[in-house]
Parts: C-alpha cells; structure tokens; sequence
C-alpha cells in the first residue's frame, strides 16, 4: 500500500511525534511505501514539511486553506492509496480539500483524546469537525475510554444520527511503543526517584502528584526524589504548582527539569523507581493513554496512573503498577509504599506488559484498519 500519513513532526521529542515516527516505521517494516506530510524537519528519509502549527487551525481560517493546500498538493505528488490524519486538528481542513480534488483517497482519522474531541466546543470550527466524524472512512481511536468521551461529545454535539454512524467507524487499537535494548537500571541506593513525563498542565495532576507525594513525605521514612521533565509554560497553573510546592515545604524533594533531548530523557529513565502520572479531566480535556508507564514498564518500572482515564488501558493494574483516584492523596502515597518499599510489582512483569504493545502490533492493526476501507471502498 501507499500510505500517506499527516503529523506536526516525526521528531520523538513528543508525544505526538513519537506515536507518528512509530507508525511510519512500523508500517514501513511490514512492506508499504509510507510518506510524511508534517509541520517540522526529521530524520525521516520521506518527508514533505508543507503543514502549519496544528493547535493554529482551530482559531485561524486561513490555515484551513494552507493545509488544504499542503494536503492536496501531497496527495497529487504522492498518489495514495490511503491517508491517515495523526494529528486531529489537520482534519479541519479536509471539507476544502474535497473542494478541490474531483476524487480523493480514502481516509482514516486517529482518535487520541482532547483534540478529537475540543474542536466540538469551538463554535469557529464545531461544524468542521463534525463533518470530519461524518466523513472519515475509519477512526483509529487509542483507548476505550477515548473512544466513550468522544461519541459522548459528538451526540452532543453533533446528533445522535451521527455519533451512531460514527461508532460504527470506530477501532480501538494498541498503542505500539519502540523496543529498547533490556540494560540494568542505575538504581540509586540513598534515594528513591519517581519521573513525571510531559507538559506542565492542568489536565496532566501535576497538582495531584505533588499532594500525593507530600503525604508520602509525611507517613514514610524513604528518602525520594520527584523529577518533573517536559515544557514548564508561563501560566497561572504553573504559578499555582510552584506556590504548592513552597506552601508543602517540597522545595527539595521535587524538581522542574523543563523539556530535555530524548537522549537525556533515557537516562532518566535508567534511574528511575517509579512512572508517576495522575491525569485528570480538565473541561474537555482529558488523557486518552499515556505513553510513558509502557516507556518506563519497558525499563522494568513500575507505574501508578490514574482510573477515569485512558491510563487505565496503559496501566495493568496490579500487575506493571497502581490504578488510583488522583484527587485521594492518601491512596496515592500508599501505592508508591507499595512500589518503593514493598517491591510489590516485579521488574519482569512491567517489561512483559510493555512488550505486548510493540510498533508491529500497532501497525498490523493499522494495516487490518486500511484494508477494510479499502475493501468497503
């Protein structure tokens, strides 16, 4: 098959770019020609950087039309077999792509979690987005719980017409994750460490982690380490966090590292006891899964994530980590007990769990997803 997939980047710095690269090269590795149509330079040896800022499209009419543009010009280069949107915001501009092509590939959109489903309740681009849940030949949707918010977003929104013929269209897939070679972790025996991965944001319990880990502080003996890596914006919600953090006297058990290469995000990991992430819902916006318990469960680390969420579905509870209530601190500290004192979770299990959500698997999935359009088609 050709394959022409749409993302802001292939750089594995992100999240989005990580799921992106691992979907080129999976799908690559089982046969078929796969291009990128992307918003920034990578590695990757077939490439086209024709795209805006995604987050840009939901409040500027006129990168409709340049991702319009971009896509219709990759499509006429390229001559797809199919086309796979990565990044939801770029489905915005699909309407005017149909515009101006007399006949187009048959395309899939990928359902990650807030962005399938904020658009809705923009009123600038709420019709363009539902047109996307009447139009797309699939959905590739990442979780169960992704896949239960955005059908109920999109009968609210949307119309229950709709929201059905969309459910239909829907496949839950695995997410896949790169192998990493199996290393001894650079264990420290003075220190416990526990490494939050991702953006400084409301909807990622940054707030929650910090009250879980002050009541750790407070009923537990073991000396520990938080280390938050990932972008540290300039908002009110970061204000808030640092103030927490100075209120629960946590100012030397925690630290704020801001965005790192993935080459020093690695040797984070290789230090790391524990995967800690306790994503809420904000609003619209919620977590659809979290790729950083199965990176970490990869290394042999166990996770504690959050329940009401996709890290449900990232998280086998009991097993690679600790399903909890975010907003119960109490419930939290105990499961870190768990995982720093009691060594309840082992090693060898986290790495089984991660190894069941491999690239291959997620682009045979893919490829199944393809196939049946393209049957139907």
């Amino acid at each position: 098959m050709r394959i022409l997939i749409l993302s802001n980047t292939l750089n594995s710095a992100s999240g989005w770019g990580t799921y992106a690269r691992n979907t080129a090269l999976g799908l690559r590795a089982r046969g078929h020609t796969v291009r990128a149509l992307t918003r920034e330079k990578s590695d990757y040896d077939d490439e086209r950087v024709w795209l805006p800022e995604p987050h840009h499209l939901l409040g500027n009419p006129f990168l409709w039309f340049w991702s319009a543009w971009a896509i219709r010009k990759a499509i006429k280069e390229f001559q797809p077999d199919i086309m796979h949107i990565l990044v939801e915001p770029y489905v915005l501009a699909m309407p005017f792509v149909r515009l101006t092509m007399k006949k187009m590939p048959p395309w899939v959109l990928s359902i990650i979690g807030t962005y399938s489903v904020s658009p809705l309740y923009i009123f600038v681009v709420r019709k363009l987005m539902c047109d996307a849940y009447r139009r797309a030949d699939a959905f590739a949707v990442l979780s169960h719980y992704t896949q239960k918010r955005v059908s109920e977003s999109v009968v609210e929104r949307c119309g229950d017409t709709c929201a059905a013929d969309a459910q239909k269209r829907m496949m839950v897939f695995p997410l896949g994750i790169e192998d990493v070679p199996e290393t001894p972790q650079k264990l420290d025996p003075n220190c416990r460490h526990i490494l939050f991965v991702s953006e400084i944001k409301p909807r990622k319990g940054v707030r929650e982690i910090i009250k879980a880990c002050a009541e750790f502080k407070r009923t537990s003996t073991m000396p520990f380490h938080m280390h938050f890596v990932g972008n540290v914006p300039q908002s009110n919600y970061t204000d808030e966090v640092k103030k927490l953090v100075r209120d629960l006297n946590m100012e030397s058990t925690i630290t704020f590292h801001g965005p790192v290469p993935r080459s020093k995000l690695h040797e984070y990991y290789d230090f790391a006891d524990l995967c800690l992430v306790l994503g809420i819902s904000d609003g619209h916006h919620f977590e659809g899964h979290s790729l950083v318990f199965l990176e970490g469960n990869l290394r042999g680390i166990p996770a504690i994530g959050p329940i009401e969420s996709g890290g449900e579905e990232a998280v086998l509870d009991g097993v690679s980590g600790y399903c909890v209530d975010p907003h119960k601190p109490a419930d939290v500290a105990e499961k870190m007990r768990w995982v720093l004192e009691e060594h309840r979770i082992r090693p060898e299990d986290c790495r089984k769990w991660a190894r069941d959500h491999s690239v291959e698997r997620q682009a045979e999935c893919f490829e199944g997803i393809y196939e049946k359009v393209l049957a139907n088609t």
